[in-house]
């Protein structure tokens, strides 16, 4: 049976690809600009050593996909048929059937992954016009819309697809600041379990599909950012450190990134007689060169789909999960689940489904709505009612809040585990006169 997952690919980290005047994958100077910009993140953001996942029954997981191609140019502006493409070329490297995995050394055949079973299908592309001639993600500042326009409409890019059921992919002209200097960039994302409305992938339009003159001429610049976004490191770790640590066992300690086409055994950090796996889909070189995951990394990312901090709620949990009586339910927590929340003007909608399979004795449907500012516990509360409203007023210009929704079963407090995460618009005045409205319905 395949399991549905609805995904929109929205990039909240840069992770860039390249070296000298080869472009960057800006994923992890965006995961660090998150970090530093609000340090409370930090322990439950993306790319943390240990993942608590419930039982993976390796059925194939199906990622729903939004793509959102924005271009002020016709040269900018990707044909369909090229974002089909583009992928096709994304399932083949995670199905294992790229048409170069013969060239896997056979040093490393034995921790190729062969088929991750994730599988992606796009959903919608939607093309805008714009009149910006770049989008520049600035490292140089602290995070705020303005810092990553591409995502959001009222800065020339566009508002991403609900992140709890898409991966959202935005294709556009895209450069970095940092330091002050402007630079290309081929691509970045988002790990798991930071802010909603940053979540997705970000690819540089240069690079779908294959295209010709140019290392990155096979499309797998997004195998690269999408295995980001589902929770995999460089392969020398975070970007910071050599002889980092991925978390990966299978995948040899390596000193640093490799760049355009190694060959032969390179030596790594611990002396591992089969040398680095440079032609590791998560390494920097050239497109004709990554050729594999490993089952470890396959396992990462796989544990994101089973982990409600992370990809867990992209999943259809009535599909997984066997609901015969509260007494037997997987995980207390999943009565209530977000089903889908997108901000539209000053509201943010919810609507949300019972999955139990069978009818609660008691307590069914009473759902409170607690929102408060990430780190606290302070709670503002809404009843169950259709179109019940409740107004929240005093935002803090700039400072994250957390949603989680709660209900009552057989006289027990529960809720879902994965919080939605917003950011109130840094232009918000001290005391806000007009309140965010919450409606649920």
């Amino acid at each position: 049976m395949i399991m549905k997952v609805i995904v929109t690919l929205s990039l909240l980290f840069l992770c860039t690809r390249g070296h000298a005047q080869k472009e960057d994958c800006g994923t992890f100077p965006s995961y660090f600009q998150v970090v530093r910009s609000y340090p409370v993140l930090e322990k439950m953001y993306g790319f943390q050593e240990k993942t608590v996942a419930f039982a993976d029954n390796d059925r194939t997981i199906t990622v729903k996909v939004y793509v959102h191609v924005l271009y002020k140019k016709n040269a900018e502006r990707i044909a369909e048929a090229k974002i089909r493409e583009q992928f096709a070329i994304l399932n083949n490297d995670f199905a294992g059937t790229n048409p170069d995995n013969g060239s896997i050394p056979s040093r490393f055949s034995k921790e190729a992954a062969g088929n991750c079973k994730i599988s992606f299908e796009i959903e919608k592309i939607n093309y805008l016009q714009t009149r910006k001639s770049a989008f520049v993600i600035n490292y140089d500042t602290v995070l705020c819309k303005e810092a990553d326009p591409i995502k959001f409409s009222s800065l020339g890019g566009e508002d991403g697809a609900p992140s709890n059921q898409y991966l959202n992919v935005w294709i556009g002209n895209i450069k970095r600041k940092k330091d002050g200097i402007i630079k290309p960039l081929a691509g970045y994302a988002t790990p798991p379990g930071g802010i909603n409305m940053y979540d997705g992938v970000v690819l540089n339009y240069r690079y779908i599909g294959n295209v010709p003159n140019t290392s990155y001429n096979k499309g797998r610049t997004t195998t690269h950012e999408v295995g980001h976004w589902l929770d995999l490191l460089h392969i020398s770790g975070n970007g910071e450190n050599q002889c980092g640590n991925d978390f990966v066992d299978d995948t040899p300690t390596q000193q640093q990134q490799n760049y355009y086409c190694p060959s032969g055994i390179k030596k790594n950090c611990t002396q591992d007689p089969d040398g680095e796996m440079y032609m590791n889909y998560l390494d920097y070189v050239d497109d004709s060169c990554m050729l594999m995951f490993t089952k470890g990394q396959r396992k990462r990312m796989r544990d994101c789909f089973f982990d409600l901090t992370k990809r867990g709620s992209l999943l259809s949990f009535s599909s997984l999960f066997e609901f015969a009586d509260s007494s037997s339910m997987v995980f207390d927590s999943s009565a209530a689940l977000i089903n889908s929340m997108k901000k539209k003007s000053d509201k943010i909608i919810f609507t949300w489904e019972n999955v139990l399979e069978k009818q609660i004795v008691s307590g069914e449907g009473n759902y409170r709505i607690c929102i408060s500012q990430l780190g606290t516990e302070e709670c503002i509360e809404a009843g169950n009612a259709k179109n019940n409203m409740v107004a929240i007023a005093n935002l803090k210009p700039g400072a994250l809040y957390e949603i989680i929704i709660k209900s009552r079963i057989n006289g027990r407090d529960i809720h879902q585990p994965y919080p939605y995460i917003f950011q109130a618009d840094k232009k918000l005045p001290a005391t806000q006169k007009k309140p965010l409205i919450l409606q649920t319905q």
